[in-house]
C-alpha cells in the first residue's frame, strides 16, 4: 500500500516484571525484492535473533513471536529487512524495560 512503512516493530509489554513474557509484533510490508526478515531482542544480559526467509511479495505480512522468561534490563527489539545479496532495506525497532 502506498505510504506504508517496509517493516514496523511492536513489543508488548513495554514494561514488565522478571521474568517476563514479551510478544514481538513485526509487520512487513509485502515487497517482491523482501528475501530475509531478521527479529533481534537484544539486553544488558540477553541477546537472541532469529531469521526468516521471505518469498518476496507472497511472504506472510505479519509475524508474532513471543520471547519467554527475559530477565531484567532495557531492551531493543529490532526487525531487519534484506534484499538479494544481504542488502538491508528497512529496519524498525521498538523498546521495552523488564524490572
Amino acid at each position: 500500500a502506498p505510504g506504508e512503512k517496509p517493516v514496523d516493530i511492536v513489543a508488548y509489554p513495554h514494561y514488565s516484571m522478571a521474568p517476563a513474557d514479551i510478544s514481538i509484533t513485526v509487520r512487513v510490508a509485502k515487497q517482491p525484492d523482501n528475501r530475509l526478515l531478521r527479529i533481534e531482542v537484544n539486553g544488558e544480559n540477553y541477546y537472541s535473533s532469529h531469521d526468516e526467509q521471505l518469498d518476496g511479495a507472497s511472504a506472510p505480512k505479519i509475524r508474532q513471536m513471543m520471547f519467554v522468561a527475559l530477565p531484567p534490563g532495557r531492551y531493543v527489539a529490532q526487525a531487519s529487512v534484506f534484499q538479494q545479496a544481504a542488502k538491508l532495506k528497512a529496519v524498525a525497532q521498538d523498546q521495552f524495560e523488564v524490572h
